[in-house]
């Protein structure tokens, strides 16, 4: 659409004409254009203000890969707000989860190749072991087990004393804790175990031993799995 703005006078008409349509499929091409000029001029006010006609949003037009960059990783992080905040079961994970895309927004930090978490050769089978460790939903875990009627307690299977979750597993049970565990503790630091998501979510730094350290436990919970067969 700005490559269309920016060319000759004939197709700079026929988009000036697809704005004035009443087809509401041409307007959602348009919007898209005007929201971009609102992101690119850092200003809120509505799309109905601008007039594409004007010399001023033809030169807002021309772009670099910085500029698309950044305007994707606004768009995908606006979504993944909204999504959250428009859900109208909230539980305590995706509280979690708002909060650290909040904080990614913030900062503004653009989320690319150079720190995407399934970003190191990972296989189908570890990235969904992986994200069972980012939501908590999921059969790993003995609350959930017990929530979908396939247990009878909520407490961990490996130290069988406190409530299963992600955080116990990865940071807090005594009986996993091998040299997947020392690295993963080393990476974050000091901060709070139960910030866990917020530190893999926003450091690639992290990555490497998060998913080394969700590789080992989904390997003792196998072998718990086969014992018990």
């Amino acid at each position: 659409m700005c490559k269309v703005l920016t060319q000759s006078d004939n197709l700079s008409a026929t988009l000036y004409q697809v704005d004035e349509s009443r087809i509401p499929s041409f307007h959602v091409l348009t919007m898209s254009l005007k929201k971009y000029f609102l992101w690119k001029e850092n200003k809120s006010h509505g799309t109905r203000m601008i007039d594409l006609t004007q010399q001023h949003f033809k030169d807002l037009a021309y772009y670099t890969q910085a500029d698309i960059i950044s305007y994707k990783n606004k768009i995908w992080i606006d979504s993944i707000e909204t999504n959250l905040q428009c859900r109208t079961v909230s539980n305590n994970k995706e509280t979690k989860m708002l909060g650290v895309i909040t904080k990614i927004k913030n900062s503004g930090l653009i989320l690319d190749k150079n720190n995407f978490l399934f970003g190191y050769n990972t296989n189908k089978s570890l990235d969904s072991r992986i994200m069972d460790y980012i939501h908590g939903s999921s059969p790993l875990f003995a609350n959930i087990q017990k929530i979908m009627g396939g247990g009878s307690g909520e407490a961990c299977r490996f130290c069988n004393s406190f409530n299963d979750s992600p955080v116990h597993q990865l940071l807090l049970c005594l009986e996993v804790q091998d040299t997947s565990y020392l690295q993963l503790k080393e990476e974050l630091g000091g901060a709070d175990p139960h910030s866990y998501l917020e530190e893999v979510l926003t450091k690639s730094s992290t990555h490497k031993a998060f998913i080394k350290r969700v590789e080992f436990l989904w390997g003792q919970n196998e072998a718990l799995q086969d014992l018990s067969n």
